[in-house]
Order: structure tokens, then sequence, then C-alpha cells
């Protein structure tokens, strides 16, 4: 595990190692409870893909990808709200 963020009592954010091959699609960002296991996988923005980073803002969970995107990920569901192409 790379980074491990807290959204709430019972929800946590987890950002994996890639496990994938190079040219796959790894979705390595997960949202988990304390009791019932994952709740979503985050939505990648390409493919291939994988996310590098994640950090929590404000209350706003912001996500990068391998291939240079910015992803506002819905807390919620693991969606994308807002999509930044930063390269």
């Amino acid at each position: 595990m790379q980074k491990r963020i807290p959204i709430s009592e019972n929800l946590t954010v987890l950002l994996l190692e890639p496990s994938g091959p190079p040219d796959g699609l790894d979705q390595n960002l997960l949202a988990v409870s304390g009791d019932d296991g994952p709740v979503w996988r985050a939505t990648l923005p390409s493919r291939p893909d994988h996310f590098t980073d994640v950090e929590l803002v404000d209350g706003v969970l912001f996500a990068w990808s391998f291939s240079c995107y910015q992803c506002q990920i819905d807390v919620e569901t693991g969606n994308t709200r807002h999509l930044v192409f930063t390269k």
C-alpha cells in the first residue's frame, strides 16, 4: 500500500501499488469500509493507466494518474467528478 486516507469513521481511501501489466488497466485506488470491505474502485481516466498519488484537500479527494490527469474523485462512488490533463 502506498497511501491511506481516512475519509470518515467508516470509510478509508487506499492507494495501492500498481499490480497489473504496464500496458493494462490497474484500478489501484479504492475505498474500504471497516466492516464491509471494498466500497468502490476509482474510475481511471484512460487506458492503460493507474493512479500515482492521492490527496484530500479541504474535504475534496484528488488523484493523479500515470497518464498525467488530475481527477477529482467522488468519495461516495469513486467516479470522476472533474478531470484535468496536466501535461
